[in-house]
């Protein structure tokens, strides 16, 4: 069984999300839990732990925004996957 895994060369995930967002003046963790279809998009995202209403918005936004993910395999074959990031503002 393979985890799904972020297609992108040049940035983590986090590194990613974090200069979509730009919310250099907090100093928050925020938690967000989404899915990774059998296809690699992005689904059904939730804040566990965020910041305001307006910026948990604009994270769930860039969230779906991302490009397509490997998507997580078992047996060979692609399968949903949930995924729960942290990311850490500063």
């Amino acid at each position: 069984e393979k985890s799904a895994k972020f297609v992108n060369e040049k940035e983590s995930v986090n590194e990613y999300l974090k200069s979509k967002l730009n919310f250099s003046t907090e100093d928050r963790i925020v938690i967000i839990k989404f899915e990774v279809n059998k296809s690699g998009k992005v689904e059904n995202v939730k804040i566990l732990k965020g910041l305001n209403k307006k910026k948990n918005l604009q994270i769930v936004t860039e969230v779906l925004k991302m490009p397509n993910w490997i998507p997580s395999t078992q047996n060979g074959q692609p399968i949903r996957s949930e995924i729960i990031l942290q990311l850490q503002f500063k």
